[in-house]
């Protein structure tokens, strides 16, 4: 009995991460924030509180393991209102891991005091007409992964396509023939969200965090997952 008791606490020591104090970030404060692990499910979670009304609200928590191998989690929330907001997130590991720490906090974004502050400023200022397209044709080769998200209108026979992904990538789709943008979308772990693309042949571009590949796709049927790990 000893003994199994002893065993008990020995597994309940492996897979506990300890628990954060509070980050303060952007004027935001995110207590509680602790890292688990449950096979090979690693989920993170937390509190956040106070700061500047954000619509949309994202942060990426960047957490370690006891091997000194680094994961980012990406949290998105439609709104946030400066109240206490709890969240939760999670990416699959390769492997079990003794213990999660917490690393590292960004809030993704502008302040909106700063963004309300230029608009106003611009809003003095005489009017210049840009000299480049406003909506980027590409995304950048380096630099977090985030791009603006773009559907361009296509025609003839539709299938519906899955990107699936182990971590937060921006994915651009090019018509292989004529070099045409097709899509240009923000790809997360776990995103189930499909999206209609024509059969085709295409030319997908996959930038990440501190890495870019392309690869060379073709959609046919109605179904179909494009991996883009």
């Amino acid at each position: 009995m000893k003994h199994a008791g002893f065993t008990l606490l020995f597994l309940l020591l492996c897979s506990v991460a300890a628990a954060e104090g509070v980050w303060r970030v952007k004027g935001h404060a995110f207590s509680n924030v602790h890292a688990w692990q449950k096979g090979t499910d690693v989920r993170v979670s937390g509190r956040v509180s106070g700061g500047p009304v954000r619509t949309p609200f994202q942060a990426v928590i960047h957490v370690q393991n006891d091997e000194g191998k680094t994961h980012r989690v990406t949290i998105r929330k439609t709104a946030f209102s400066g109240q206490g907001e709890t969240f939760e997130g999670g990416f699959r590991a390769t492997k079990r891991s003794r213990q999660w720490q917490i690393i590292q906090i960004e809030v993704l974004g502008a302040d909106p005091a700063e963004i309300q502050r230029q608009k106003t400023q611009s809003k003095t200022l005489p009017h210049v007409a840009a000299q480049y397209p406003s909506v980027p044709g590409d995304m950048p080769e380096s630099g977090p992964p985030q791009c603006f998200p773009i559907k361009t209108k296509t025609s003839g026979e539709v299938s519906s396509v899955l990107f699936s992904s182990m971590r937060p990538v921006c994915v651009t789709v090019r018509n292989r023939r004529s070099g045409r943008l097709v899509l240009m979308k923000n790809v997360l772990p776990h995103d189930l969200a499909n999206t209609s693309l024509p059969c085709g042949e295409y030319s997908v571009k996959i930038v990440g965090d501190g890495f870019v590949s392309q690869k060379d796709v073709s959609i046919s049927g109605q179904n179909q997952v494009i991996d883009l790990n």
